[in-house]
Parts: structure tokens; sequence; C-alpha cells
């Protein structure tokens, strides 16, 4: 009895590995856990942008006379917090709603792409889901980012610009 309690307190101590590992594998085997996990990144990435800008416009407003680039912004985020321009809970309510919203709009093209297996036609609901939700967040973090004057994003901007003038 006591080299079975032994074991049992040694697996305790990988408690948290397993459970990484298992959540590999539950990914590993189905997509929508894999769609999940992408946008909370995107989520997590786009909020993350906007703490750089609003970082870099605080800094801009106390010092005019200097330039700084999107390193020095981020630099700048614990300062932008102290002196609370940067509000957590704002953005955490931000965040979870659009948790919540993306999560329902995924799971329920999910559930509609079944819908469309089980009739025989061709699952699209969640790939073109997919698609405009990334878009989205996409151009979240890419507007933060332009508000920071990056000029790649300013570059990126005018091409299309061009195209769409073109067109």
């Amino acid at each position: 009895m006591h080299n079975f309690m032994k074991y049992i307190y040694s697996a305790g101590e990988y408690f948290r590995y397993k459970v990484i590992a298992g959540l590999f594998a539950a990914i590993w085997n189905d997509s929508l856990p894999i769609i999940l996990l992408a946008f909370f990144l995107m989520e997590c990435l786009d909020i993350f942008s906007a703490w750089i800008c609003i970082a870099y416009q605080f800094h801009k407003k106390m010092y005019p006379q200097t330039e700084i680039g999107v390193y020095k912004a981020m630099l700048f985020i614990p300062t932008a917090r102290r002196w609370k321009q940067i509000q957590s809970a704002k953005l955490r309510i931000g965040f979870c709603d659009k948790t919540i919203v993306y999560t329902l709009l995924i799971i329920l093209s999910f559930i509609a792409d079944g819908i469309l297996v089980l009739s025989h036609s061709h699952a699209i609901v969640l790939p073109v889901t997919a698609t405009v939700l990334t878009i989205t967040e996409t151009l979240s973090i890419l507007e933060n980012l332009s508000l920071c004057n990056v000029t790649a994003i300013a570059d990126i901007k005018k091409k299309l610009g061009k195209k769409t003038q073109q067109e």
C-alpha cells in the first residue's frame, strides 16, 4: 500500500505536463480546438497591439518632441498603466466579449457544416467564418500598429490603396 501511495504522489508532480499533453492530443485530433486556440491567440495579439498603440499615443502626448518606435512603446506600457491610460478592466471586458462571440460563431459554423455534410453538401461555413474572423482580427492589429506610425503598415496601406484605385 505504501508503494501505491508513493506512486500516486509522484504522478501528481507531473500533473501539469499531463494536462498540456492531453490538450495537445485533443488539438491534434480535431480542427475545432485549433481554430479556437488560433482566435484566442489573435485576440491576445490584438489587445497587446492596442496596449502598444495606447502607450505610443501617451508617450507622444507627454513627450511631443521625441519620436519612438514600437519597441520603445512596448517598454512604455508600464508607465501608461501607472498613469491609468491603459485600463485592464475595459480591455478584459472587450476580450471576454470577443472570445464569447468568436467561440459561438465557430461552434455554430461547425454545427452548420455537420448539418451540410449530413445533407450531402460541402462543408463551407466554418472555413468562411474562420476566414472572415481572421481578416477582422488582422485588420484590427494592423490598425493599432498603423496608429504607432509603423512604416511597414503605412506602406501596405499605400499599396492596397493603389490596387483599389487601379481597379
